[in-house]
């Protein structure tokens, strides 16, 4: 009884944590896809929830470490691949990051989380249409990323010279969040592009309403302005 009862105290510290638990296993199986899966997941948590950089590319270094043998092992977790894929493009390793998330979205096809993933990715490889593509699909699976999606839709439908569309965007935007005047701005300039003028000016003054004194609304209205003027002339 003496011996079990002190072998199972030294068995509880394993068992502390996630960590040191799933490090024992691999200490013994080194290649066990389970427990590399099951350790960098943890490590992929408690890099997304540091605040301290140090601290952040530690777990971010052995997060990626296990997740590269697991997936050489062959996971079809598609959360390793698209965790995997995060850390890579934090670290600009674009071409690869987008083989992980192109691998999790083989995997799980209508998750809304890996397309929004990847249409980052896409954005940041200039590939503009792949990543709209994205955000449209990703918008209609998860509505929890709804904000995120759209404003950043609404930024590359303006980049694109898709300004109907980005405008409408931008509206879904000011309907959930009318405090933000940034909001305001971005659909001004839409709306300018379309040759809104009177809208446009609405919007200018949203901003100012929101934000006293910004000078680029100030000075858009001004240049809108002296454009009527001439054109009355």
């Amino acid at each position: 009884m003496f011996v079990l009862a002190f072998l199972a105290s030294r068995q509880v510290k394993v068992w502390s944590n996630t960590e040191s638990l799933w490090t024992q296993v691999i200490d013994n199986y080194p290649d066990l896809e389970l427990a590399r899966k099951a350790r960098g997941k943890y490590y992929y948590l408690q890099y997304s929830q540091s605040t301290n950089s140090s601290e952040r590319q530690k777990f971010e270094n052995s997060a990626l470490a296990d997740f590269d043998i697991a997936m050489k092992k062959g996971t079809k977790d598609a959360a390793v691949y698209d965790a995997a894929g995060v850390i890579l493009e934090n670290r600009n390793d674009m071409n690869r990051a987008l083989m992980c998330l192109n691998k999790a979205l083989s995997i799980e096809p209508a998750n809304g989380g890996f397309l929004y993933n990847r249409a980052m990715i896409f954005d940041r490889l200039g590939r503009k249409e792949e990543s709209i593509a994205d955000y449209t699909k990703a918008l209609g699976l998860d509505p929890a990323i709804s904000l995120k999606i759209l404003s950043n839709r609404a930024v590359l439908l303006t980049e694109t010279g898709k300004y109907a569309e980005a405008e409408m965007d931008l509206s879904r935007l000011i309907s959930a969040d009318s405090s933000n005047y940034m909001y305001y701005y971005n659909r001004a300039y839409t709306r300018l592009k379309q040759n809104k003028v009177y809208d446009a000016v609405e919007d200018y003054r949203a901003v100012l309403k929101l934000h006293p004194g910004d000078e680029q609304a100030s000075g858009a209205l001004r240049e809108i302005a002296r454009g009527l003027s001439r054109q009355q002339l």
